[in-house]
């Protein structure tokens, strides 16, 4: 509702023109509101309950708002159209000059009586030019949304995150990119013209979103390598730039301006509530795959707001029992137990993770805190009592890895035979692994204690969505230094590890391991309890050999050499970032070599819409195509934006430009596009080129001056056209007392 009533409260009462500015400084506030608030947040996501600060303050400008619109005056349009045309001429007084005032009632009048004095009904909006008017504006609607820049602004941050760069920059930039941007629009608009800013606009994203579909395919490989100096990431993030640039003066503002201004007065309220309806449509369908997508964001069910949730470590005054009922013990390790709570207020579901209360476990919750992935298990809130720690965690409801891997061995013949899953399935799994690790660490943390065990499945299923839990054992590193401290668990731990001085890269032996596991279904070493408390001995003694069997050709060339280099006995294995790119995960993540596979996130997909019913036949089907590319938003997605912007610019050629043109002139410059035998008035055609009106125009709207002077001329003009004996200035002196009655 608001963004429709604004629109079209800034349209009846703006001048020709200023009108394009005016409407324009309807984008500009919306994207300084951004600015602010993320600059407000930054504090407020440290501070314990800072949500419930945040949702107090938004409260303030929307109070300001209700103020002023006590003292907004009502649309002159409007007015006329409930036949109180005294009060129309009252507020255009109010607004304009009086010769103005008086020529715009006219034209008003003029417009109301030649489309009809009844407001249009919802059929007639299915009809004729209406409904041609209407379909230009849902396809300019829409357009502003699939061109990229809500999903951008979305998932923005996870580009900046796959080229090794700080994502939290992203939001401090893009926020200040995209409302310094939208200032020329101001400007610009009743000076170049609407037309001529979307046309420049869109041509401007269309390079940025190639430039970014190509180069960037180079700044993601290269990342692991060459670090965030890449020249290549550096081309990335320019474009992306020039990409929110583009917009924010183009097909940002332009969009409003034009769909308030479009429509014929008897059918302008409507139309530009079905085509925001249109805009919302779009947007809504982004936000709702996000928040399914990015589950760190919903853990607080208390609001629906994307405000941030409570994840200070602090100890709180109440006991778990007041909030929360225990439902059931999920698990028990060395050194803690994991329950299923249910929150009593909202009935949601989370696990428990009891430990004694040490500096190792606030460190745990530390780091958890910071981390905001797809495949990391979200911390929800943490509290203290009798010197336990409860770690309060998103539930993850499937089980474990290993139990997934149990319940495919089925009896046959009296023996279990392993179930290999599908290799797409195979490779979606270690893809997820990939991608939580790259994110890890590149914030500059190594877990150290990968394994079947701590991959949690969000969903019982057959296509799992993984979750990497427990950092008990993780730590922070600096890049080139040894890490000497001995750790993990006996089997997946890498031999740099049990011999002293590894890097981060002894995680990706622990991938290996899993990957090995899921490929044959047992482990790499059948180690007894004797063995695991002589690991190093069982590391020197037994020879790692990888050999092609049933098991590896299954799955395709390229799966064993894979598995080969992440179980290299040497410290010169790939980085997470370099094995996401390999070649055969690539073929099988999105089931094609055509390269799609090799940008986008997959994890980022819903798991439902990706595979078919037949996936176990190995029939698989990706559905929903655009919703799959816009939430993933691959960089080689940003050639489907391109098309978007192609298609936007194609629109913008075909637009009238309306730079200075009266509103009820502007339905015949439309009418004009669409073929119509209706013609544009000469006043109209030398508005819109800036030549000097029309000779006889200029005296109907000026008329003789009895009384010497132009202006007093006018008045009497305007008064003889309504049929009203001319008076000069008394129009204004005595106001509008007897207006109304001489109109009718």
């Amino acid at each position: 509702m608001k963004a429709r009533f604004i629109s079209l409260s800034l349209i009846s009462v703006a001048p020709a023109h200023l009108r394009g500015g005016l409407t324009s400084l309807y984008q500009f506030n919306i994207t300084l509101g951004i600015l602010v608030a993320a600059a407000v947040d930054v504090p407020l996501v440290k501070r314990g309950g800072g949500w419930r600060i945040a949702i107090i303050l938004q409260s303030f400008p929307a109070l300001c708002l209700l103020i002023g619109m006590i003292f907004l005056p009502r649309s002159p349009r409007w007015l006329v159209q409930k036949g109180r045309i005294n009060e129309a001429y009252d507020v255009l007084l109010k607004l304009r000059e009086e010769r103005d005032a008086q020529q715009e009632l006219k034209d008003i009048l003029q417009s109301w009586q030649d489309s009809g004095e009844d407001e249009v009904s919802w059929r007639e909006l299915a009809r004729g030019r209406t409904k041609q008017l209407l379909m230009v504006g849902i396809a300019l609607q829409m357009l502003q949304q699939l061109t990229g820049m809500n999903a951008l602004m979305y998932f923005g941050p996870r580009i900046f995150r796959s080229l090794s760069l700080e994502e939290n920059t992203f939001q401090a930039v893009n926020n200040a990119v995209n409302c310094l941007s939208t200032l020329p629009a101001l400007y610009l608009a009743d000076r170049c013209g609407r037309r001529g800013l979307l046309i420049w606009g869109t041509t401007g994203m269309i390079c940025a979103c190639c430039v970014i579909a190509t180069v960037g395919s180079f700044a993601s490989h290269e990342a692991a390598a060459a670090g965030p100096t890449s020249m290549a990431a550096y081309v990335t993030v320019s474009m992306v730039f020039t990409f929110v640039i583009n917009f924010a003066y183009g097909w940002g503002p332009m969009v409003w301006v034009y769909c308030a201004e479009m429509f014929p007065l008897r059918s302008r309220s409507r139309c530009v509530g079905v085509t925001t309806m249109s805009s919302w449509i779009v947007e809504i369908q982004h936000e709702d795959r996000l928040k399914s997508r990015l589950r760190a964001e919903d853990c607080d069910s208390e609001v629906f707001s994307t405000a941030s949730p409570d994840t200070s470590v602090e100890s709180l005054t109440t006991a778990l029992e007041e909030d929360y009922k225990v439902k059931k013990v999920l698990g028990q390790g060395k050194f803690g137990l994991v329950q299923e709570v249910v929150r009593k207020g909202t009935k949601q579901s989370f696990a428990v993770k009891v430990v004694s209360s040490n500096k190792q476990s606030e460190d745990e919750i530390q780091l958890m805190a910071s981390l905001r992935h797809e495949n990391i298990v979200c911390l929800h809130d943490s509290l203290e009592h009798d010197e336990m720690l409860y770690i309060i965690m998103e539930l993850c409801s499937g089980g474990t890895l290993r139990s997934w891997i149990e319940d495919r061995y089925n009896e046959h013949l009296n023996m279990q035979v392993y179930t290999a899953p599908p290799k797409r399935v195979l490779a979606n799994c270690i893809w997820q692994i990939l991608d939580a690790l790259k994110y890890l660490h590149g914030r500059g943390f190594v877990h150290r204690d990968i394994k079947l065990e701590n991959l949690l499945l969000l969903n019982a299923g057959k296509c799992p969505q993984l979750k990497l839990a427990d950092f008990g054992m993780a730590t922070e590193f600096q890049k080139g230094e040894l890490m000497t401290q001995r750790c993990g668990s006996p089997g997946y731990m890498a031999p740099e590890v049990v011999r002293g001085g590894y890097t981060e890269l002894c995680d990706l032996w622990s991938v290996g391991i899993v990957f090995y596991q899921l490929a044959t279904g047992k482990r790499l070493w059948p180690l007894t309890p004797t063995h695991e408390q002589h690991y190093d001995q069982v590391l020197a003694e037994t020879p790692l050999t990888l050999k092609s069997d049933a098991y590896w050709n299954r799955l395709g060339p390229g799966a064993l050499e894979m598995a080969q280099d992440l179980l290299s006995l040497e410290c010169s294995r790939p980085t997470a970032a370099c094995t996401i790119e390999n070649d055969w995960l690539r073929k099988h993540v999105l089931g094609g070599d055509d390269g799609w596979g090799r940008f986008s996130i997959v994890s980022a997909m819903s798991w439902a819409h990706v595979f078919s019913a037949e996936e176990t036949r190995g029939n698989y089907l990706i559905a929903q195509l655009s919703p799959v590319l816009l939430e993933g938003l691959g960089l080689a997605s940003f050639f489907v934006f391109a098309g978007f912007s192609a298609a936007a610019l194609g629109l913008a050629c075909w637009l009238p430009e309306t730079r200075g043109v009266a509103l009820e002139d502007i339905e015949r410059l439309f009418d004009e596009r669409f073929g119509a035998a209706r013609t544009v008035s000469s006043k109209a055609k030398a508005q819109i080129l800036g030549l000097p009106q029309p000779a006889e125009e200029v005296s109907v709207l000026v008329g003789k001056a009895p009384c010497g002077t132009e202006e007093q001329g006018e008045s009497d003009a305007m008064a003889a056209e309504l049929g009203r004996p001319g008076k000069g200035r008394e129009v204004q002196k005595q106001g509008s007392s007897d207006f109304d009655s001489v109109v009718k």
